[in-house]
C-alpha cells in the first residue's frame, strides 16, 4: 500500500510541480514518507524477523529470505532517499544553503511525525509493546532519511535551481490538525473488522 500510495503521490506531484510550494511540499512528503516506510518495512522485517513478511516468508529458509529481504529493503531504502532529495531541488535549490532549506522541511516533518506516531500508539489497546515495535520503530526509524537525505540536495546536473517561497498556512495548519486529530482517535484506538 505503501508503494501505491506513494506511485499516486508522485504522479500528482509530477502534474502539480512547483507552481503551488505548500501543494508540492506536501505531495513530495507524502511521496518520500510512503517510499522509506515501504523500503525499511522490508528491511525491518528481515532483520528482526517481524511483521507481515516474516509471516508470508515461514516456511522458507530463514538463511536465504532474511538476508535477502533484509539487502533488498537497505538498497532501496538508500536509492529511495537519494531520488527524493533529487525530487526536492525544485523547492530548495540546488546552491550550498540548498541542504540548509532542505532540512528545514525535513527534519520538523521528521519530528512531528514521530511525535504523532508515538502518541497515537499509546492509545493502542493491544500491547504497549507496540508502541515500541510499531509506533517508535515504523516512524522513527521508517522515516529516518528524512534525517540524512538533505545532504544530497546540492549540486547535481543543474547547480542554478532557484529555490521557492514556502510561507505558514493557516488552512494547511488547521488541515494537519484535523488529520491528526483523526489519526490519533481512529488509528490509534486500532480499527477493529
Amino acid at each position: 500500500m505503501n508503494f501505491l500510495a506513494a506511485g499516486i503521490s508522485l504522479i500528482a506531484m509530477r502534474i502539480a510541480g512547483v507552481r503551488r510550494p505548500r501543494l508540492a511540499y506536501f505531495l513530495w512528503l507524502f511521496t518520500t514518507i510512503n517510499l522509506l516506510m515501504g523500503a525499511g518495512y522490508f528491511l525491518f522485517s528481515g532483520l528482526g524477523n517481524i511483521g507481515d513478511w516474516a509471516s508470508v516468508c515461514r516456511g522458507m529458509p530463514p538463511l536465504i529470505w532474511r538476508p535477502g529481504l533484509a539487502l533488498a529493503g537497505g538498497i532501496l531504502y538508500y536509492v529511495f532517499a537519494r531520488t527524493a532529495a533529487r525530487w526536492l531541488r525544485p523547492l530548495v535549490g540546488s546552491d550550498e544553503a540548498a541542504a540548509t532549506r532542505a532540512r528545514g522541511l525535513a527534519v520538523p516533518s521528521y519530528i512531528a511525525g514521530g511525535a504523532l506516531f508515538c502518541i497515537s500508539g499509546l492509545f493502542n489497546p493491544v500491547s504497549p509493546m507496540l508502541i515500541g515495535i510499531s509506533a517508535a520503530a515504523a516512524s522513527l526509524g521508517g522515516t529516518s532519511g528524512l534525517l540524512w537525505l538533505t545532504q544530497f540536495v546540492r549540486g547535481g546536473q543543474d547547480a542554478s535551481i532557484t529555490p521557492v517561497s514556502i510561507s505558514r498556512s493557516i488552512a494547511w495548519i488547521v488541515g494537519a490538525l484535523i488529520v491528526a486529530i483523526v489519526f490519533i482517535g481512529v488509528l490509534g484506538a486500532s480499527i477493529r473488522f
